[in-house]
């Protein structure tokens, strides 16, 4: 949009690991003509972008942005892992543990069978047989239900 943003070197020194904190990365970016670096990305986001510099690493997105377009931004500033984190974490995502395997083999391949349906064609038989026998008991619990389906000995007659 042709909007100007304006902050000091030493701000953006702050994080050099990251596109704007590191003078080489940023160059590419550089118009000698108008002597301003110019990106042509999400505008709203940059505000929440040049904060994270100015604010010490505070990373918030606008409420006028969605969220994966604010990660993209966040990924295309290189803000790092920690940022992201942070991000996911305000916007109310669950970080997954991630549980070790087991270190026998036998173990391992038992716990990929079940953890994980992607990673064998057995595995894939094992989810599919596992939904399967879900979806037949909860038939089964619905046809109890019906009249037709009901042996009245099991329920004794009301006075």
């Amino acid at each position: 949009s042709g909007l100007r943003f304006e902050t000091q070197l030493k701000t953006l020194c702050q994080f050099p690991e990251t596109l704007l904190g590191d003078p080489k990365r940023r160059m590419r970016y550089f118009d000698p003509l108008r002597n301003e670096y110019f990106f042509d990305r999400n505008r709203p986001s940059f505000d929440a972008i040049l904060y994270y510099y100015q604010s010490g690493g505070r990373i918030r997105r606008p409420v006028n942005v969605p969220i994966d377009i604010f990660s993209e931004e966040i990924r295309f500033y290189q803000l790092g892992e920690e940022a992201m984190e942070k991000f996911r974490e305000d916007e109310g995502f669950l970080r997954e543990e991630e549980r070790p395997l087991p270190r026998r083999d036998f173990q391992r391949q038992v716990w990929l069978l079940f953890e994980y349906p992607e990673s064998s064609g057995p595995a894939r038989g094992i989810a599919i047989v596992s939904v399967l026998v879900i979806l037949i008991s909860i038939v089964i619990f619905c046809l109890e239900t019906l009249p037709e389906f009901r042996d009245e000995k099991d329920y004794p007659a009301s006075p």
